[in-house]
Formats: C-alpha cells, structure tokens, sequence
C-alpha cells in the first residue's frame, strides 16, 4: 500500500474544509517545499510514489498535525451566558495535545505508550509499564481500557494515571475515559474510576486526596487509597491542564479560557481569570511562583496573573505585537525557574522571559521549531524536543547555546525527565530511551 493510501485510511474522511496544512513550516525546509506535493498525496488521495524519504517526511507532519491542529476538543463556552452548560454538539474530538512523561521512584520508571493510529500506520499499544532501572528488564505491564493519555504519579506503593478514547466523530456524550491506581510493584489495580471524558493530564496529590482534570469538564478530587470521589468542580470546557497545587491552592486552566484557583479540600473556587475573551482555545498547564501565574493559551500568548488575585499583569508577545505567526505563538506549556519563564513557540524559537515580562533571550533549534512538550529544567540546562519529534535538545539557560542533540529513532513527543546522570524520554511506539546527561549519548533503550 502506498503512503498516501496508508494516510487516507484516517485522514481522507475528516470534515471538509479542516485546515492540515498550518504546522508553520518554515520556508525553504524540505517539508516546505514539498508542501504542495504531500497535499496531494494526502487530501487528494493520489497514487504517487512516495520515496522512503518522502514517507517519513509525510509521517512526521502527520503526526504534528495531529498532535497540535487536530487533537482538539468540542467544549465552547457561550460568550453571551457564561452559566451555561457545555456544549455537546457533534464535533471532532480526541485527545488532545498534550505531552506525556515518564516518572521515576525508587529505581522504577513507569511510562505509558500512547496508541496512535495513521491509517496502516500505528504506533503505541495501550499499556503503561514498569522497568527496573538497574537491570534495564521489565518488572510488569498494564493495559488500560483505553489509550494511556497522561503521565503517571506514585504516591505510598501506588501509581496513578487516567486515559481516554482518541479521534472519533461521536457526541461528546458517549466519550469515556478511566482514571486508575495500580500497584507499585506488581500492576495489579487496586481502583478505577470511569469518567465521562478522556483523561491525558498529569494528576496532582496533596495528603489523602489525587486530583485530575477531565475532557467532560470536571475537575475530580478522590481519595487516593479507595477512589472514593470527595468533590468534583464542574467548568465550561474540557480541562487538559494538569492541576498545580502551591501552597495549598489548586491552579488549573481549561478550554473555555478560564483560569481556576480552587481550594483543595472543599472545591470551592478562590478566583477565576478570563484569558483572551472569545477566544476558545485550551490553556495550557501553568507555571507558578511566589507572586505570579504564568499561562500559556495554545496557538495564542504567554500570560502573567497576579496568584493571589486572578489580575492579568502582562501578555508576552504584547497587545500590540504584529508580527506574531498565522497559527499563534505558543506551542507548549511554560515552566519556571529561578526567576525566569522558559516556552516554545509555533514561530519555532525557545524564548526565556524575565519574571517581569521581559525577553532574556531566544533561540532557534534547527528551523523546525519545538514541539508541545514542557522545557524540563535541570541544573543549568534545559531539554526539549523539536516539532518533527525526532531530536532531543540540551540547551544552557543562561547562555542559549547548544549543549548537545540527540537524535532518536522514534518519534519522542514527550517531556524527558532526569535521573541522577541520565536523561529518560519515551517514543510513541513505546520506546525508552536512556542518555547521558552531559554527552548526549544514549546509554541504553528499553523496547517492550
């Protein structure tokens, strides 16, 4: 089967008039210039002969595609009446776009393989697994209900992570998701709680209680040892920001642009921040200090909220900014450190801002731009993947130069943690990849 073929099997039945072709290519790169030509191939549905080169090239876009325009979901919140319910018409749905990551305890790494399917070509399997780090063997493999869509946390011997559904053309009242709590040790699930919506955020634990947001607009609080839920808080939109507990308040964004301060124990909302009226699209997982929010709208720009008030303090790019990307600015959520806000954008540059707002510095990859993993910051570097998701980057913070790149022979749309003097990312097709940290080398890769 030729490549076009294997893509129309997914692609050629989406709604007409969908736009594929905004991953913001860079002119002059080769998937720039052969643009027109993949177009054909996939929209079209011709029988070209793609070369092996061309395929790849076709994968790889795909994918981005998928991950950034498509995986969006159908909550809209009336602008006229903000009281009211979400909306459940028909829409695309799936998954949406962000990046899983592996979590390391007690020289255990569990991380999920997210299933993705592209016509003949698929990768992921559903499961969630367990590798001993020292014998580099694995201990045990779960597979969900679902595909797995968020990143694991262990708290007291359990592990924890929910998953959803991906792509499909039902109402949003037959989407389902699963949250689980399994055995550290052995896999063996101790609880599940069915939802009404896919889960793909990074769940949050403060004492007895896991909390995690939802496609079907709830944010959920349930006792961590019995799944037993405590309270749950119903927004306008799916929530696939992952919760952010700072000193005993929760933070957490959502696709009806509202950003949330709720209170733990009682779910009861401290304040709440419009961003960008009328503009329904997702924001992403925030980034907190001492006295500010930082909060990133997907295809749109960096924000900075008082955290005590909700009061916007300043938008990066500016207001007045024109020369922003047809598609939007920001492409990934934020991270903070040491006083400064690290993000990865759709005009494919790294920007590092100053607390205040201000630009430190920036800096390009490779013209490919980076994709919609968090900057993981560790020591004085930090790692983040490209758009086509087939390097890894270590970039000095306070320099903005290059460290070192690592090239990886599956697509890594996943945000790489460090573990003494590794750094650990995993593939789509369930790969792990272990690298040294000051080289870039890899040292080893597990393969289910």
């Amino acid at each position: 089967m030729s490549c076009p073929e294997q893509m129309l099997n997914t692609i050629g039945s989406l709604p007409t008039g969908l736009q594929f072709w905004k991953a913001g290519l860079p002119n002059g790169s080769q998937a720039s210039q052969n643009r027109p030509y993949i177009r054909n191939c996939v929209q079209r549905g011709v029988s070209y002969n793609c070369s092996i080169k061309m395929k790849k090239e076709i994968i790889k876009i795909s994918i981005v595609l998928v991950l950034t325009e498509i995986l969006t979901f159908p909550f809209l919140l009336n602008a006229q009446d903000q009281t009211n319910a979400v909306d459940t018409t028909f829409k695309l749905l799936s998954m949406s776009n962000i990046a899983t990551a592996p979590h390391i305890e007690n020289g255990i790494i569990y991380y999920g393989s997210w299933r993705t399917t592209f016509g003949n070509y698929e990768q992921g399997d559903g499961h969630i697994y367990a590798v001993d780090l020292s014998t580099k063997k694995e201990l045990w493999r779960y597979k969900c209900l679902y595909e797995v869509g968020s990143t694991p946390v262990t708290s007291e011997g359990m592990i924890y992570f929910g998953n959803g559904e991906l792509v499909s053309y039902r109402d949003i009242r037959e989407r389902k998701g699963c949250f689980y709590a399994l055995d550290c040790k052995t896999g063996k699930e101790k609880w599940s709680v069915n939802t009404g919506g896919g889960i793909n955020c990074k769940p949050s634990i403060l004492g007895d209680m896991v909390y995690f947001g939802c496609h079907d607009g709830y944010i959920y609080a349930l006792n961590k040892k019995t799944g037993k839920e405590i309270w749950k808080f119903q927004t306008y939109g799916p929530v696939v920001s992952s919760p952010v507990i700072y000193e005993n308040t929760i933070y957490i964004g959502t696709k009806d642009t509202w950003l949330y301060a709720i209170d733990p124990l009682s779910g009861e909302m401290i304040w709440k921040s419009r961003i960008e009226l009328d503009k329904h699209s997702t924001l992403m997982t925030p980034a907190v200090s001492d006295k500010r929010i930082f909060v990133a709208r997907h295809a749109g720009r960096m924000y900075a909220l008082d955290r005590m008030t909700g009061d916007h303090l300043w938008t990066y790019p500016s207001d007045s900014a024109t020369n922003l990307p047809d598609d939007g600015f920001i492409h990934s959520p934020p991270s903070y450190f040491h006083n400064k806000v690290f993000v990865a954008s759709h005009d494919f540059f790294f920007y590092v801002l100053e607390e205040e707002g201000d630009l430190r510095w920036k800096k390009m990859l490779d013209e490919r731009g980076t994709q919609n993993s968090i900057p993981y910051i560790v020591d004085s570097s930090v790692y983040l993947v490209n758009l086509d998701g087939y390097d890894l980057y270590s970039i000095d913070i306070n320099r903005g130069e290059t460290n070192w790149k690592f090239e990886s022979t599956g697509s890594i749309f996943s945000t790489p943690i460090a573990n003494e003097n590794l750094i650990f990312i995993n593939s789509l097709n369930g790969n792990l990849f272990v690298i040294n940290k000051q080289t870039g080398k890899l040292e080893w890769e597990f393969s289910p």
